[in-house]
């Protein structure tokens, strides 16, 4: 199985790559992640030695929609 996709398309806000159920999941993940973190306990050191900086682009959590 192969799979062409143009990452350009995928990057994109709004991408007619992804399924409109597929959209909606990832908002999904993203309202829960932004209800349940709690801005004042950020710990972005913490943060860094799990996830390294160049992985932000990846996570779903860091998109605004």
């Amino acid at each position: 199985m192969s799979v062409d996709l143009d990452l350009k398309l995928i990057d994109g806000k709004s991408s007619s790559v992804f399924l409109d159920s597929e959209i909606q999941y990832q908002k999904l993940w993203w309202e829960y992640f932004d209800h349940t973190n709690i801005k004042e306990r950020k710990k972005i050191k913490l943060h860094l030695q799990h996830v390294p900086k160049r992985y932000w682009k990846y996570l779903m959590e860091k998109k605004i929609f």
